[in-house]
């Protein structure tokens, strides 16, 4: 998709200021459980994909990097505006304990196979006027 000339992408990654501050702080006081760790691995993971990604597309792809408190809000948002004709989310296995997926975590799922993300953007009644498409890796 990045390499056809018709085609503008966007990627949206999503990030809160109190993780971003819990994690500066977590990385001054080096006390951590195993669960800590596995969140931190796959935050670590996370960085890394997301520093390729920069290398390779950054010319083709527009990269944008969202400090919210509320993420259903700003995912709905993003379904709503005409400028995205497609919208893709991965189902992911989980969510992270973050305060702002709170929002989608807590609510009842509509399409529960969809995932959390997937499910906010299909549920009826949102105003989405987007296509979505959800992937998830085996």
């Amino acid at each position: 998709m990045a390499e056809h000339p018709a085609i503008r992408l966007s990627v949206v990654r999503f990030k809160s200021h109190k993780e971003c501050t819990f994690r500066d702080q977590e990385q001054s006081h080096n006390t951590s459980t195993s669960a800590n760790n596995w969140e931190n691995d796959q935050k670590e993971l996370d960085e890394v994909a997301i520093n390729e990604f920069k290398i390779k597309w950054l010319g083709a792809v527009e990269y944008i990097e969202n400090d919210t408190a509320n993420i259903a809000d700003e995912i709905l948002a993003i379904g709503r505006v005409k400028e995205y004709e497609l919208v893709i989310v991965g189902k992911g296995h989980q969510l992270p304990d973050s305060t702002m997926m709170i929002d989608i975590k807590d609510s009842r799922l509509e399409h529960a196979e969809l995932g959390p993300v997937g499910d906010l953007l299909t549920s009826s009644g949102q105003g989405i006027t987007s296509s979505v498409l959800v992937i998830q890796d085996q």
